[in-house]
């Protein structure tokens, strides 16, 4: 039988994926973004043209707060 496994990871930062405290994550997405198109079984993962997910995705409160969310989807064999 053959099966594919979709995935979706949802975080939520601790600060604005611009700042300094985000800034160890954001500069090692590259690298693991090539190491996950590397690995065996990779198919496919949600990118814009520059190779990056939706990392600037983000949910409004009721409040009006809002949540740094970085989401990322991937599907594999």
């Amino acid at each position: 039988m053959n099966h594919h496994l979709a995935q979706i990871n949802i975080a939520l930062a601790r600060a604005p994926l611009e700042s300094e405290v985000m800034r160890g994550f954001t500069n090692a997405l590259d690298e693991i973004n090539a190491l996950a198109e590397a690995s065996p079984g990779f198919l496919w993962r949600l990118k814009t043209e520059v190779g990056r997910c939706d990392l600037a995705a983000r949910i409004s409160r009721p409040a009006g707060d809002r949540e740094h969310v970085a989401l990322g989807r991937t599907f594999r064999r």
